[in-house]
């Protein structure tokens, strides 16, 4: 599975995979995105 297909479906249904799902929890408070995050499709080409 690449990159971009991890996050497309951790946004669709909260995990890498489907299989995974049951493996995590909620987020807490401190659970924060970091600021400097970019999703794949979002990277400029190098």
């Amino acid at each position: 599975m690449s990159l971009k297909e991890a996050q497309e479906n951790f946004l669709a249904f909260g995990a890498c995979d489907k299989e995974s799902v049951k493996f995590v929890r909620a987020p807490t408070k401190e659970d924060v995105k970091d600021e400097n995050f970019i999703r794949c499709e979002q990277q400029r080409p190098h």
